[in-house]
């Protein structure tokens, strides 16, 4: 099979590398010369793209989508004036290059962060509305990719990114009176994400959306302070006066439709290392 990955970053590099070793050919993209020899050098077939309206060069991006399934891992920019709408052009402009050519499936990686924190547990079946999401952009990417009619998108609304060189307590380390001791993490470990895109690309889950977090929401009180002290860091300390708001994202829809069992269920004994 044929894949392509918009985005290889801590992501999309290792997510490449997987899709290789099961025999996949992969096609993937940066947005600066200097990593175009990483993916060669990895057996990744490297494209040079910045998805911009009118600025890929036709033949550059036509190449890049012929493909079977196309993996879309690009962040929305925190550099552009108009944050709010410039991803969701990219998403248009991406559609209309897949409309021209042969790629139908598509498998976006959204984020939980769409959700807002209303101290309760949230579902994929919520509405979400731009106007009370935390990152509008995301919802109205989402929005252009699951209302094109041709296209075959599974949304991956994908929790806190962690495992490997992300450890939680290492961000936090030597903080003193965070504010948010009390909120559950909403965690997923890099490994497991790579194993849910495979799953949907196996059993051919397309026009879905899954929430990508791991099973166990261990407080941030408890998880910073541990996972910094397995590492050397200095624990943070919390101050609770003045309580945040949360939310719990569940994910039991990828047990039910995927049967797809976690490597690491539990933030607390994901796989870390310096």
């Amino acid at each position: 099979m044929k894949i392509s990955i918009l985005g290889t970053g801590w992501l999309g590099l290792p997510l490449g590398e997987y899709l290789l070793t099961k025999g996949h050919e992969v096609k993937g993209s940066v947005t600066t010369p200097a990593k175009l020899d990483t993916l060669k050098a990895k057996g990744i077939e490297p494209f040079l793209l910045n998805l911009t309206p009118q600025a890929e060069p036709e033949g550059t991006i036509k190449s890049f989508l012929d493909a079977d399934v196309l993996i879309v891992a690009i962040p929305p920019s925190r550099r552009s004036d108009d944050m709010d709408t410039f991803h969701a052009a990219q998403m248009k402009e991406l559609v209309k290059h897949m409309l021209e050519g042969e790629v139908r499936k598509t498998i976006y990686i959204s984020s939980t962060s769409v959700y807002p924190s209303q101290n309760r547990e949230v579902k994929e079946s919520d509405e979400i509305k731009p106007e009370v999401s935390v990152h509008n952009s995301i919802v109205l990417a989402e929005k252009v990719l699951r209302q094109t009619g041709p296209l075959d998108t599974t949304i991956l609304r994908v929790g806190g990114l962690m495992g490997y060189n992300r450890i939680p307590g290492k961000y936090f380390a030597g903080k003193k009176g965070l504010k948010n001791g009390d909120s559950p993490v909403n965690f997923v470990h890099r490994d497991d994400v790579i194993g849910i895109i495979e799953q949907i690309i196996l059993q051919e889950k397309w026009n879905r959306v899954f929430n990508v977090v791991a099973p166990k929401h261990p407080l941030r009180r408890d998880l910073y302070p541990q996972t910094a002290s397995a590492f050397g860091f200095e624990p943070p300390t919390f101050d609770d006066s003045d309580p945040v708001p949360y939310k719990v994202v569940n994910a039991e829809k990828l047990d039910m439709e995927l049967g797809y069992r976690f490597k690491y269920p539990n933030p607390a004994t994901f796989y870390y290392v310096l």
